[in-house]
């Protein structure tokens, strides 16, 4: 309602000015509180002066207090718009609280990613939550956190009239109203061109005030754009290969956008338009980044990402397109999403929000439990992510250390007995990704590494350190899985039109060079974790075939029967990371039940009769803060020992609870980087 509208002896000036002083936008307000004063074109108003209200008759006491009042609520009125629009007026006053993360029961709110809505009213999250999972969104001004159903868990991004998130969900691009209701389909977004060497997952995605969507797909290469109201998906980056291009973010303009480059010749942050895709790079950093307006109507902000695990700011002319000034630090220590994208994000009204507390990137540890779930011992200090695998013997565990937003890592033995940590491989152009594999004897060790332009294996002797020698390679993302007692190595694949599937191959054709991978499963569906028995007569996987992730057995390595092992536990969540029990009684999985990860241990026998499943009976045994990752990449963050009585997992320190961390005004904090 307006002024005018209100009283109707307002004069239109002073109504107008009043809209324009509170328009949403600092760039639409007034620029000062003279410009502000010149607006309402009174001649008894000059910023500066004493306000006088002159008067040619005589006046009662009531009248004189009204025209007090009035000159009163002039100058709150012109301190005010001078103390949020001034130049260099009075400093707004900043505020700072945290937000839990949703959490009911023993959910731990691990895989939350989280995003604030441009008019800074709410803030989404996803995840699990006991039964629930998806979408969950809370208004700023509330304490209640509200579910959308119908919506994944998987990544998201608001509209920038914050009404609406898009989501991804499966292979496709969706909308829901922030309100909840019925979910819309955007695009058939299918599998990305793929990405050899730095492939890591996740989506991500931004949406201009055009209505025009640029998405960057799971399985990585270049970043898309698509129409809001719908249609088909159209490349708009190249990329050189084992390339991916990721987080988009657009700038004010809604032409211009950021991404971040992972890998190639010019890895960092850069930016680009929808007309000239081409683009620059703005900074080395492997972070994503946003773009926060500044205050006061100015036209340069900030781009805000992470650098060794720091949340930083440095100012920015989205118009010019350049960097001015030095990067400064907003927080010490800042977590990120598990995809190494800046877990932060801002408003058009000046609020900061981001993730603090536990950390899972980084704060991670080895620890022994028994199957009851009970502590027994700790491996080594808190440290970054890393898989783990056993030797056959149990005297030593193969880790790969790497740095929070490295593409790769070393390999490094840790030796049980006695408590000491080495490290094995040193060669920089050979990272290590993925899982380290034992050959049965122990001698030996198998790794994956994105050097060069391809996915290559490498074996290695455990009495040498070093990389070892390359065995196999070609262009698509590859991640070893095992190496079995018929001395097969198993790995998944990421195809660019299948997605990712299961292969196996002798390492011992190295000699005369006829290494001839096998396909096991290759369709339209993701499977890894490969895993054969023991005995070598079965292959325990994942696969996403009935659209949940979940564990299945086949026999191997003729195929013949399949059998779906998880699925009856009661809760939601992705199931993987397959093991056997080293004598072969016994299947172990992981299970995010309810939100809450569950160690699961099925039984196996000779089956009675034909057609029947070898593991039967899955029960659980206890609930870790187990580490974990996207199916897709196969990745095991836990080994059993022989007699199925200890396991050796990669758990989430739970010193720190994660929470959100709000900052209104935060701009008034770091003046100095202004």
């Amino acid at each position: 309602v307006s002024a005018t509208e209100e009283r109707p002896s307002v004069p239109a000036n002073v109504d107008a000015a009043i809209r324009k002083a509170l328009e949403k936008l600092p760039a639409d307000r007034f620029t000062s509180a003279q410009e502000f004063v010149r607006a309402l074109g009174d001649e008894h108003f000059r910023y500066g002066e004493t306000v006088a209200v002159g008067v040619g008759v005589a006046v009662g006491p009531w009248k004189r207090l009204s025209i007090g009042l009035a000159s009163l609520a002039t100058v709150l009125t012109l301190t005010l718009v001078w103390s949020f629009f001034g130049e260099s007026g009075p400093v707004r006053h900043t505020l700072r609280y945290t937000i839990p993360l949703p959490k009911e029961g023993e959910s731990e709110g691990l895989y939350f990613h989280y995003h604030l809505s441009p008019d800074g009213q709410y803030v989404a999250v996803n995840g699990v939550i006991e039964q629930a999972g998806g979408i969950f969104v809370r208004a700023l001004n509330s304490l209640e956190w509200r579910h959308l159903s119908g919506t994944p868990t998987d990544d998201f991004f608001w509209s920038p009239d914050s009404r609406s998130l898009a989501f991804f969900d499966a292979q496709k691009l969706r909308r829901v109203s922030v309100g909840g209701g019925p979910v819309q389909d955007i695009a058939d977004i299918g599998l990305g061109s793929g990405v050899s060497g730095t492939w890591r997952g996740g989506e991500s995605g931004t949406w201009s005030r055009d209505d025009v969507i640029v998405f960057a797909p799971a399985d990585g290469g270049p970043v898309f754009s698509v129409p809001a109201a719908g249609g088909e998906p159209l490349a708009l980056t190249t990329v050189e290969p084992g390339v991916s291009h990721r987080y988009p973010a657009f700038l004010p303009d809604g032409q211009h956008f950021l991404y971040t480059s992972e890998g190639g010749s010019s890895p960092g942050i850069h930016v680009a338009s929808l007309d000239d895709p081409v683009g620059q790079l703005l900074l080395p950093d492997p972070s994503s980044a946003v773009f926060a307006p500044g205050a006061y109507g100015r036209r340069a902000g900030h781009l805000i990402f992470v650098r060794d695990g720091r949340l930083m700011a440095q100012p920015f002319d989205p118009n010019a397109l350049e960097l001015r000034g030095d990067a400064f630090v907003l927080a010490e220590r800042a977590s990120w999403g598990e995809n190494w994208a800046a877990a932060v994000s801002v408003s058009d009204s000046g609020i900061l929000t981001y993730l603090g507390g536990r950390n899972r990137l980084t704060d991670s540890r080895l620890v022994w439990f028994d199957r009851s779930g009970t502590v027994l011992a700790t491996e080594g200090s808190t440290g970054p992510l890393s898989p783990v695998s056993l030797s056959p013997d149990e005297s030593m565990a193969a880790v790969v250390r790497t740095a929070p937003l490295g593409t790769g890592g070393d390999v490094w033995l840790r030796n049980l007995d006695r408590g000491l940590e080495q490290p094995f491989t040193f060669d920089s152009a050979v990272p290590v990704v993925g899982n380290v594999v034992w050959s049965p004897d122990g001698s030996r060790i198998a790794f994956s590494s994105p050097a060069s332009e391809s996915t290559e294996l490498y074996i290695a002797d455990v009495t040498a350190s070093g990389t070892g020698e390359p065995i196999f390679t070609n262009g698509n993302p590859k991640i070893l899985t095992d190496w079995s007692g018929d001395g097969y190595l198993l790995y998944t694949e990421i195809h660019p039109e299948t997605g990712a599937d299961l292969w196996y191959l002798r390492p011992d054709g190295s000699a005369t060079g006829n290494v001839e991978p096998v396909s096991f499963r290759t369709d339209q569906f993701d499977t890894s974790f490969g895993q054969v028995s023991p005995d070598g007569r079965w292959i325990a996987y994942v696969s996403n075939e009935t659209g949940s992730y979940e564990v299945w057995v086949q026999a191997f390595p003729s195929g013949t029967g399949k059998w779906r092992i998880s699925g009856g536990e009661s809760g939601t969540g992705t199931t993987q990371q397959p093991r056997w029990s080293r004598d072969g009684s016994e299947l172990f999985y992981v299970t995010g039940s309810g939100g809450k990860p569950t160690m699961m241990a099925a039984q196996v026998r000779t089956p009675p009769s034909p057609g029947l499943s070898p593991v039967v009976d899955p029960q659980p045994l206890f609930e870790v803060r187990v580490n974990g990752w996207t199916p897709v990449t196969g990745t095991f963050y836990y080994d059993v020992s022989g007699d199925g009585e200890r396991f050796l997992i990669n758990v989430v320190d739970s010193a720190t609870e994660p929470v959100i961390h709000v900052v209104v005004n935060w701009e008034e904090i770091f003046s100095g980087g202004r």
